[in-house]
């Protein structure tokens, strides 16, 4: 599985674009960090990293990937990003710092963890050279069920 072709199915099941974007060098510096997932409208953003080797990148976007699949509506910086005017510099910054602060309060570390083992899982899953098998929209489904029941999360159906 690829990327890509992970964030078609998301993109389908959820009803929302979902774009990939490179995070802004000065972003990444000013605010410390290395992924982001910000829901605007109708669609969704993932910005990662770049300035580090392919399988970190990959790993970082499916992390952001597991905050937006396990509903993880919060910010970390509870609305106070330091420099998120930076990712969007075409914009107004009033409006970017509504954007982002938009019924956001705080990450937990359980939600940090739990994004973290998820986007492994997925990542391990998709690499997994021993089984060639292409898994089927079922199967996908049956994953994402385990996953939620291991993460003590009820899944809607």
């Amino acid at each position: 599985m690829t990327i890509d072709s992970l964030c078609a199915a998301i993109e389908q099941q959820h009803g929302r674009r979902l774009n990939l974007s490179p995070l802004p060098k000065q972003a990444g510096a000013a605010a410390n960090l290395c992924g982001l997932w910000v829901s605007t409208g109708h669609t969704d953003h993932i910005f990662y990293e770049t300035s580090t080797s392919t399988f970190h990148q990959r790993h970082i976007i499916l992390h952001e990937i597991s905050h937006l699949l396990l509903d993880h509506t919060t910010d970390r910086h509870g609305g106070t990003l330091p420099g998120r005017e930076s990712l969007f510099p075409d914009l107004d910054p009033t409006m970017v710092r509504r954007l982002l602060a938009r019924g956001r309060t705080d990450y937990s570390e359980l939600q940090e963890l739990q994004a973290e083992l998820m986007a492994t899982l997925i990542h391990q899953r998709s690499t997994d050279h021993a089984s060639h098998a292409v898994p089927t929209a079922h199967k996908g489904s049956e994953t994402l069920d385990r996953l939620a029941r291991a993460l003590g999360l009820v899944r809607p159906r």
